[in-house]
């Protein structure tokens, strides 16, 4: 299960009902394409016919369907917020508004401009030599660290396209698509011929 800012993607009620939704039409589904005889099924020492059974049967299915259709809109309701206000990821932010990204790689580029200003500037003062030697020693330790973000944020961007990449499949094709499918056409094998 992917999970991103300490938050699951798929909730463990979504899990539940999937799980029931697939189970219950898989198993109508097998039941109706292997020809077993349900025209006359012994339940508890009363004899259900065909009809009754469809109805049932659709009734269980209607109702695990809407059950996971609640969960599922919770659970992609949950993963859009997941990028709440600037977009970290891959996605092309609103006009005008720049990614966390892009304000990352803005601060590089301030703070190589700073890093050459600094390198000009002529200090006055009494304590001019301190701050010089302050300003240059934190010029040294950000002279380190500029190299190696880059690197640390691109690495960083193809995780969360990953991350998105397989929350998108978990959450859109196989506990919504998957599931709905079965359901429908489970519903849809039982009535029809």
């Amino acid at each position: 299960m992917t999970t991103f800012n300490g938050q699951e993607s798929v909730s463990r009620q979504t899990h539940i009902s999937g799980r029931s939704l697939l189970t219950l039409s898989i198993s109508i589904l097998v039941l109706k394409y292997t020809s077993v005889d349900m025209t006359a099924v012994e339940f508890m020492g009363t004899v259900l016919g065909e009809y009754t059974i469809k109805v049932g049967a659709t009734v269980a299915l209607c109702a695990l369907l809407f059950s996971h259709l609640l969960n599922w809109l919770g659970d992609r309701l949950s993963f859009s917020k997941w990028n709440i206000g600037k977009p970290w990821g891959p996605k092309e932010p609103l006009v005008g508004k720049p990614s966390r990204i892009q304000e990352i790689e803005q601060f590089i580029s301030a703070a190589k401009n700073i890093q050459r200003t600094i390198g000009i500037i002529e200090w006055k003062g009494i304590d001019a030599q301190k701050r010089e030697n302050e300003a240059r020693l934190a010029i040294e330790d950000l002279t380190h660290i500029l190299p190696e973000l880059p690197k640390t944020l691109h690495q960083f961007r193809s995780h969360l396209v990953r991350v998105g990449t397989v929350t998108f499949i978990e959450i859109y094709l196989w506990h919504g698509f998957m599931c709905f499918a079965s359901g429908m056409w489970a519903i849809a094998a039982l009535w029809l011929r």
